[in-house]
């Protein structure tokens, strides 16, 4: 039983939760009304800021205290350091926010230092294990390791591909979340099994009650079935980042632009495809990014039962094996 009384415990302590189960950072998903039910239920309810101004940052933080008083953190894409520094210096005024997610790229140690000395904790996203030992180095509070399972834009190694590398590298300094796969008790145990001291969901919140989104997103995901996601790539000009999303109209024809090297037809057909998907419905030419799980669930459901189903399934899971 010394496993299932200990996994989550630092995280737990780290954030001032009572399930160490966090909810991803998803741009034009992850806003005030989902982080608060997530926090609400014990978890870790998280703002994502990828397609908001630091105005609608300011916004989305003080909605969030009026529908929660538990801990929630905020999710900053750090590829554009100009916007980044102004959406920091939104939250640090606004104040509350427990600890920020960090993707997309990396910051330098004057924004981990200011950040932590506004009492914020630094809590990157890591694909690789050198960029997991870069943040080490910066001295950052926790790391998620993020496998290619996951929705969005991805790295190149699967989970278990990297957990262990990266949890033998950190030798216990710091806690290590496992994110990409994780959906339920089953998947979450594995992970805690590999050495995760807790577990990043995304996809599964996707379909939470909770979760702002356009309904035939939700009911897209909910009838998944089999091999239902694919990796497209961003165009050159902005990376070339590998990104899954369901199998639709849009993906297909990526696929065909990229074929082509059709650099300027992919950067066409994407801009605004997110949001074309997430707030207007369409699933034929929008772009709804989404984990390899999607083919496993099956109702949309409260986020306070699916942050239970998979903290107490993890619970459950864990007892049975030992």
């Amino acid at each position: 039983m010394a496993r299932i009384r200990e996994w989550g415990a630092r995280i737990c302590e780290l954030l001032g939760i009572a399930k160490a189960v966090l909810q991803g950072g998803m741009a034009c998903v992850s806003t005030a009304t989902l982080a608060a039910a997530v926090s609400n239920a014990g978890g870790f309810g998280i703002i994502a800021t990828g397609r908001m101004t630091p105005e609608e940052l300011r916004d989305e933080i003080r909605r969030i205290k009026g529908l929660t008083d538990k801990p929630f953190g905020v999710n900053i894409m750090a590829v554009d350091a100009v916007k980044a520094q102004a959406l920091i210096d939104v939250l640090i005024e606004e104040g509350g926010v427990t600890a920020v997610t960090i993707g997309a790229g990396v910051f330098r140690q004057d924004k981990v230092s200011l950040l932590q000395s506004a009492g914020v904790k630094v809590i990157p996203l890591v694909a690789e294990v050198k960029w997991a030992n870069y943040w080490l180095k910066l001295g950052v509070d926790a790391l998620i390791v993020e496998g290619l399972e996951s929705g969005g834009h991805i790295g190149n190694h699967g989970l278990f591909d990297i957990l262990s590398d990266i949890i033998a590298l950190v030798a216990g300094r710091i806690p290590v979340i496992a994110a990409g796969g994780i959906y339920d008790g089953q998947s979450a145990a594995k992970a805690i099994l590999a050495g995760a001291e807790g577990v990043q969901v995304g996809t599964a919140f996707l379909v939470a009650e909770e979760t702002e989104i356009a309904d035939e997103v939700k009911q897209m995901i909910v009838a998944a079935q089999g091999d239902c996601t694919t990796v497209t790539y961003t165009p050159k000009a902005i990376g070339h980042r590998p990104v899954r999303v369901l199998v639709n109209a849009l993906s297909e024809r990526f696929a065909e632009l990229e074929a082509a090297g059709d650099e300027d037809g992919k950067a066409a057909l994407g801009d605004g495809a997110l949001e074309k998907a997430m707030k207007q419905g369409d699933t034929v030419w929008g772009s709804v990014m989404c984990g390899q799980v999607a083919c496993h669930i099956h109702a949309i459901e409260p986020a306070a039962a699916i942050v239970d189903r998979i903290y107490e399934g993890a619970n459950q899971a864990l007892a049975e094996g030992e």
